[in-house]
């Protein structure tokens, strides 16, 4: 499901994607919606994902959304994101999300002045939350259960703000 500009999306599931579940542009807010189980053979997928080739700061929520594989091999990823050739996103907004079953919980890739993870959760994934290259990143009250390798990997050279991170690594 690609999603346009300016759109809303709520009580939606996306099953069985390809390489994204749904894709979503600039300045849409994704409300209480499901991704269940990617596939592609040859690039890993990302369930639910921003881009948007010109962006001119606009912002990204997603609200209570969850990302399930129950794929014992899967190479998907639950939340991620970029931008294009120019401009960035202002500010990328997960409340309430969760992510299980994956290699990533959330992908949070470069393109973004912040990304904001509030209350979200990740459970039997390889890695919890990979930050990006840029920008500044804030976990609020995430926890991580059942994570195999680093709960938040490329932390470096980046602002990031971690408040109440819960955690257990397998």
């Amino acid at each position: 499901v690609i999603v346009g500009q300016h759109s809303l999306i709520q009580d939606c599931i996306f099953r069985d994607g390809n390489k994204h579940n749904v894709y979503v542009s600039s300045d849409c807010q994704v409300f209480d919606c499901q991704a269940v189980n990617a596939y592609r053979g040859d690039v890993a997928p990302t369930m639910y994902y921003y881009f948007e080739l010109q962006t001119g700061g606009e912002d990204v929520l997603f609200h209570n959304c969850s990302a399930v594989s129950d794929q014992a091999d899967t190479l998907a990823r639950g939340f991620g994101g970029r931008k294009g050739e120019g401009g960035r996103f202002n500010e990328v907004n997960y409340t309430r999300c969760s992510a299980s079953g994956l290699v990533s919980g959330f992908d949070a890739a470069n393109g973004a002045n912040l990304v904001t993870f509030d209350t979200c959760d990740v459970d039997s994934s390889l890695i919890g939350f990979a930050l990006g290259v840029s920008g500044s990143f804030r976990l609020l009250h995430c926890t991580a259960l059942n994570v195999f390798q680093p709960v938040i990997s490329r932390a470096s050279d980046m602002q990031v703000e971690i408040v109440g991170l819960s955690c257990t690594m397998d």
